[in-house]
């Protein structure tokens, strides 16, 4: 069994640890920024410009521009607008009554700090990027419990 639970600090997916965490009797959750989706120009586009749908790469037959018009300030300002703190998310345990946020460590630092990152609209993460921070984060955790899962 598990014997530690983390998660991106997008809700949705500290949502899901809290299930996993819940099934194996893990008390925390450890928020980790470098577990969170790329924030690479298709991710953003499907959320950040004005007649965004959700659609992976944004509105179907708008052409790519790093200078579109009207684009969500927070694409603007990058992970740091876009992301939680691990103290933030706990918070929302009790202000949003979700038991899965209640679950996580408000203490816990997270090995990569994406919210530090200069990520933002026109200077979007890489592929590469995204592959080694998350592998960064996987390695920096099993370093630091040996033999445990």
């Amino acid at each position: 069994a598990p014997s530690r639970v983390f998660a991106s600090p997008l809700v949705r997916c500290v949502e899901t640890a809290g299930a996993v965490a819940e099934e194996f009797g893990v008390e925390a959750i450890g928020v980790e920024e470098g577990l969170a989706e790329t924030v690479c120009e298709e991710w953003m586009r499907q959320w950040a410009l004005p007649d965004s749908d959700s659609s992976w790469d944004g509105p179907a037959g708008r052409p790519k521009s790093s200078s579109e018009p009207g684009v969500r300030a927070e694409a603007m300002q990058g992970p740091s607008a876009l992301l939680r703190s691990a103290a933030e998310i706990r918070a929302l345990g009790d202000e949003a009554d979700l038991a899965a946020a209640r679950r996580v460590d408000p203490a816990h630092q997270s090995h990569v700090r994406l919210r530090e990152a200069d990520f933002a609209w026109g200077r979007f993460e890489t592929h590469e990027a995204l592959a080694e921070r998350m592998a960064a984060t996987v390695r920096a955790r099993v370093a630091e419990a040996p033999g445990q899962t």
